[in-house]
């Protein structure tokens, strides 16, 4: 049984405002690029979404 595809990750930066990075992931690509994102620590707040 393979995991649908329906993962994206969405970024928010420091005034709010929302931005999808990347759609269409499994669950553990996703979650590992958000991982890698927030080691970064660049500001913005990064988090998966189901879409």
């Amino acid at each position: 049984m393979t995991e649908p595809k329906k993962y994206g990750i969405l970024m928010q930066d420091k005034s709010g405002k929302v931005v999808q990075l990347e759609k269409g992931l499994t669950f553990k690509e996703a979650y590992s690029k958000v991982w890698d994102l927030r080691a970064k620590r660049d500001g913005n707040y990064y988090r998966l979404g189901n879409l």
